[in-house]
Formats: C-alpha cells, sequence, structure tokens
C-alpha cells in the first residue's frame, strides 16, 4: 500500500491538490458538473489554512501574529487579511475554469470576514467597537 508521503509531484504537498485533479477530472464528464464543482469548491475552501501556513512559516503578518488558525473565526483581526484576499483570488481563479455557482460562496465568505478585518488596517490598530461597526457597513455600500 502506498501512503500520501511516498506520492511524487504537487499531490504530496498540498491535500487541496487532491480535490483539484479528481474534481477536474469529474467535470469533464458533463453528467457529474456538481460533484465536480463541489470538489473544486473544496480545494477553494482550503486556501485560508494555506495561506495561514506560508505566513506563518515566513513570518509574513500584516501586524501582529494572530496565534492559532482556530481564532480565525471568533477574533476580527487585520491579520488574517492575506488568508481571505487568497481565498478571494483563488476563487476567482476557479470561476475562470470552471463555471459553477457555488464557487461564490467562499468568495463571498472571504469579502465578508474582510470587511471586518480591515478596520484594523484601516485605523492601525484594533479599532475601536464604533469602528470595527462601521467600517463593515460603509465597504457594503
Amino acid at each position: 500500500m502506498v501512503g500520501i508521503g511516498s506520492l511524487d509531484g504537487s499531490l504530496q504537498r498540498s491535500p487541496a491538490s487532491l480535490f483539484v485533479v479528481a474534481g477536474s477530472g469529474v467535470w469533464r464528464k458533463s453528467m457529474y458538473r456538481v460533484p465536480g464543482g463541489l470538489l473544486i469548491s473544496m480545494a477553494v475552501c482550503m486556501t485560508p489554512l494555506a495561506v495561514y501556513g506560508a505566513e506563518r512559516q515566513l513570518h509574513l503578518w500584516p501586524q501582529l501574529d494572530p496565534r492559532s488558525y482556530t481564532h480565525f473565526h471568533p477574533l476580527i483581526n487585520a491579520s488574517w487579511v492575506g488568508m481571505e484576499v487568497g481565498t478571494v483570488l483563488a476563487a476567482l481563479v476557479a470561476l475562470r475554469y470552471f463555471k459553477f455557482p457555488f464557487l461564490t460562496a467562499p468568495a463571498a465568505y472571504g469579502l465578508w470576514y474582510m470587511s471586518m478585518d480591515l478596520t484594523g488596517l484601516v485605523f492601525g490598530r484594533p479599532g475601536l467597537f464604533a469602528n470595527c461597526a462601521l467600517y463593515p457597513q460603509y465597504s457594503g455600500l
């Protein structure tokens, strides 16, 4: 039995690449466009974790180190902006090659979180609650 660690090429480097390879293979069969699109969507949804890993290894934080990835959802932090930008870009690239409407969901999710996390970058510090509440409202206009 061959383990994941013994595979050659990009399949060894990223589990998301497995979703891309499987999704694009299934996508080519017109009868299976929905499962193929969902597999591609899974690859796009893994983008924040991949960007977090790169930022963690290279120490590329826009502000302070945000600690654990598990704090991504409950905390508003300007250091998450790179993950959100990466997710939106990955969704746009995927949409370019796979016309699957559900791929807009990770992009919308990334834009929603970005509207909150940009407050720290705009105001230069973790903003007051009033700033955190107003900025996302104006970003939607």
